[in-house]
């Protein structure tokens, strides 16, 4: 299979579609740039106008290699409308929405009927536009037969499960190098990734030998001869370069001393990010790596991409949560009683940490398939799952360790002269926005002059945790108000702090339990929201540090208030 040639006809059509002049301005001269030697880049400001030059080009008997559309333009024809008829007109041309508004119902319906074949998202990244473009281009050129097409998509579905699948690194990177060398014919290669900056050599393979894993091993330096400056340059570049007679080509004189004929250095990228290089080379065959060849490859890199990140982020989160836990083991076994605590911390790790980190994992695993990392709204939606599944695992690991410190008495409080007004006031404005969102107001009532010997930074995580839980638990239109001042309590002077709520209150039968470690009894806020079950325990053990109390009153369906007295 080649790419034809088009020397002998008129250039290929990319046919740009917006109501917005400028960036159709945009778009053409990106294109024209980059690709305006090999195709002619054309303009539409409608859809109407642009069936209109495809039917022109049609009659002309043109080639269409791209359309590239938005997706919302007003008074007009829809994008996704406009390039299901141009798919009538032109069904082989390679359709792209470029568009920041599409509802995934569009998106869907533009690639049921007009099989769409990439969707960018406003505002675009050039590089990424250009090498979208190319390779959607590229795909047109080269006319692969519909039953060539699915063997080879086949096949690289295949390989993308068992690369996707694998969670430990070192089995993902044996699986990835032996694939490329199954797809690429090429006798041997490298992979090497980058980390922190530096190229380092993970992985070594020749056909016909089992694939060597490398720790830890910087490319400059490499204790075997490797073409160093040849992928380096692939690295600067952030772009395949193929060789075809590398040792006279090559300015790399590991080419010249291995007898390479050919050459291929592909950047792994994931999400624009370069991750590392992959190198593959041949010792007898110059045309090993065609233009064909190397976007099968391109796209199998580009699932490795994705996946290397996965499992660089759970290899990650394992080693956190093993140091973490030992850390936290270390704590227990000083302060509590080892086997009273063993079983609540055993369903803390096993459920609280490993379960939000399986979602994780099932989650990462979904955004492999390539119909649904199409899908915009579902990757945002499903990234928005992933990140709020790793701050609750790390909520989770920062309470506990902060638990085990205080109660192990290693904080040393750094006291100093608090005045309640402004202290309380800049406490409260950091919980504007999420009482914004839970539509509730904030106010607070006195303190000012009041004064108490504190370590501000630890007197705030007990003050938060109540804070978070009293906005939590309060619903629509409800209040939650702050007061302070001077008093006397059991005959002594003492700064009295209460929260007060409109919430939803808590059973009295729970409230004995509430400041318990470890407490079983744990609801979803107004809106769902989920906590460590560890925040009151923490506030009680904070204000204990300080000599103070804490006390709370609370009724179902009224409120709640909690009370802090400190020493004045």
């Amino acid at each position: 299979m080649s790419i034809p040639s088009t020397t002998s006809r008129k250039p290929p059509i990319i046919l740009c579609v917006d109501d917005y002049k400028n960036i159709l301005d945009t778009l053409r001269e990106q294109l024209t740039m980059h690709l305006g030697d090999r195709f002619r880049i054309e303009i539409a400001e409608s859809g109407e106008e642009g069936l209109e030059l495809l039917q022109e080009f049609r009659e002309d008997g043109r080639d269409v290699a791209v359309i590239v559309s938005d997706f919302l333009m007003p008074g007009g024809m829809p994008g996704d409308e406009f390039l299901i008829q141009a798919h009538a007109l032109f069904p082989d041309t390679r359709k792209i929405m470029l568009t920041g508004e599409a509802e995934l119902t569009n998106v869907a319906n533009a690639v049921n009927r007009a099989k769409l074949y990439r969707y960018i998202k406003k505002p675009w990244d050039a590089q990424d536009l250009k090498l979208t473009v190319e390779e959607a281009a590229n795909s047109y050129l080269l006319g692969l037969s519909l039953e060539e097409k699915n063997r080879i998509l086949k096949l690289l579905h295949e390989a993308a499960l068992i690369i996707t699948n694998q969670v430990e690194l070192d089995e993902l990177l044996r699986e990835l190098m032996n694939r490329v060398l199954e797809f690429s014919d090429a006798e041997g290669g490298l992979l090497v990734l980058l980390s922190e900056g530096e190229l380092t050599v993970a992985a070594q393979a020749r056909r016909g030998s089992a694939v060597q894993i490398i720790e830890n091993s910087p490319l400059a330096g490499f204790s075997e001869p490797v073409p160093a400056a040849f992928i380096e340059e692939v690295s600067r570049r952030n772009e395949a370069i193929a060789l075809g007679h590398a040792s006279t080509e090559g300015s790399d004189p590991y080419f010249a001393g291995q007898g390479v004929k050919a050459a291929l250095g592909l950047p792994i990228r994931n999400m624009g990010k370069l991750v590392g290089i992959l190198y593959l080379e041949h010792r007898t065959t110059p045309a090993l790596f065609t233009p064909e060849r190397i976007e099968i490859l391109d796209i199998l890199a580009s699932d490795a991409g994705v996946a290397i990140e996965n499992a660089r982020l759970y290899q990650h989160m394992e080693s956190l949560v093993n140091e973490r836990t030992q850390d936290l083991s270390e704590a227990y076994r000083q302060k509590l009683a080892v086997d009273s605590h063993k079983d609540k911390m055993i369903h803390i790790v096993s459920h609280d940490i490993r379960s939000p980190l399986s979602g994780i994992a099932s989650l990462a695993t979904l955004l492999q398939d390539r119909e649904i990392a199409g899908q915009t709204d579902q990757v945002i939606k499903y990234g928005g799952i992933i990140q709020n599944s790793i701050n609750t695992v790390v909520k989770f690991v920062e309470d506990i360790l902060d638990l085990a410190k205080l109660e192990s008495g290693t904080i040393v409080l750094q006291k100093e002269t608090l005045d309640l007004g402004p202290y309380l006031s800049n406490l409260l404005k950091t919980w504007e926005a999420f009482a914004l969102t839970k539509q509730v107001s904030l106010s607070l009532e006195g303190g000012n002059g009041v004064q108490v010997e504190a370590d501000g930074a630890r007197l705030a995580q007990a003050f938060n945790n109540i804070l978070s839980n009293s906005i939590k638990f309060t619903p629509k239109g409800g209040q939650v108000s702050l007061s302070a001042a001077a008093e006397t309590h059991n005959g002594q002077p003492v700064a009295a702090i209460r929260i007060r709520d409109t919430g939803v209150g808590i059973p009295a039968e729970e409230l004995p339990k509430l400041f318990e470690k470890f407490n079983k009894f744990q609801r979803s806020g107004t809106k769902g929201e989920k906590g460590t079950g560890l925040g009151m325990s923490i506030a009680k053990e904070v204000i204990d540090l300080h000599g103070g109390s804490i006390e709370v009153e609370s009724e179902v369906g009224v409120g709640t208030t909690f009370t802090i007295r400190l020493p004045a």
